[in-house]
């Protein structure tokens, strides 16, 4: 998957959260890794990139 389409894809998840709601100051996108399974790492991996992307950082 190229990085493009990862970026999109990331955004429309983390867009949702970005919805303005009466009394929310900030928004915390928490990833939950599965490291032990190679395929699950690479994909995690992969919406890193795209998180980054974004203009977003680990914490």
């Amino acid at each position: 998957m190229r990085v493009e389409a990862i970026v999109k894809e990331v955004g429309l998840f983390t867009g949702r959260l970005h919805r303005e709601h009466e009394g929310k100051q900030e928004t915390w996108v928490y990833d939950y890794v599965d490291g032990l399974m190679p395929m699950l790492a690479r994909m995690a991996e992969k919406r890193r990139t795209g998180m980054r992307g974004l203009g977003y950082h680990e914490a």
